[in-house]
């Protein structure tokens, strides 16, 4: 009877001192990871024009620089497609967020002036792009 009174305590004693443990190695990883995503998503603002499939060296043809024909598609795996600055990698998704319309898409094209801030977004033609016109918006890296 006192031995397994003895080893019921050490039990209680184990299992409280490993519920101090648990949470700080667990907030710990938590934290970083939670560091992590949030350099991520931090929104930048940026400058945004749209462009469409064309046979026009202005327009930027009609295959990316991925090799997607964009008169078949705008899309690649469910996302539209995006010229970025060569600082984003291809296959970057992103979102952007211009007059609170909030477009998921991937980088799968470049363009001579996008630079820094600036991302040109596929769209299906030129009607469409003249009237998406240069707005300034905000956009943030998803994965």
């Amino acid at each position: 009877m006192e031995l397994e009174t003895t080893l019921s305590e050490r039990d209680k004693e184990i299992e409280r001192l490993k519920s101090q443990v648990s949470p700080k190695t667990t907030n710990k990883a938590h934290d970083a990871k939670t560091s992590e995503n949030e350099a991520k998503t931090a929104w930048r603002m940026g400058e945004f024009t749209a462009y469409y499939p064309a046979n026009s060296v202005l327009q930027g043809g009609t295959v990316t620089a991925k090799g997607d024909n964009l008169c078949d598609s705008l899309y690649y795996n469910g996302y539209q497609i995006v010229a970025a600055p060569p600082e984003l990698p291809f296959d970057t998704v992103l979102e952007i967020d211009v007059d609170g319309q909030l477009i998921k898409a991937i980088v799968r094209d470049r363009g001579g002036a996008i630079k820094g801030n600036k991302f040109d977004i596929a769209v299906p033609n030129k009607t469409n792009a003249y009237d998406f016109g240069r707005k300034t918006g905000k956009w943030r890296i998803v994965e």
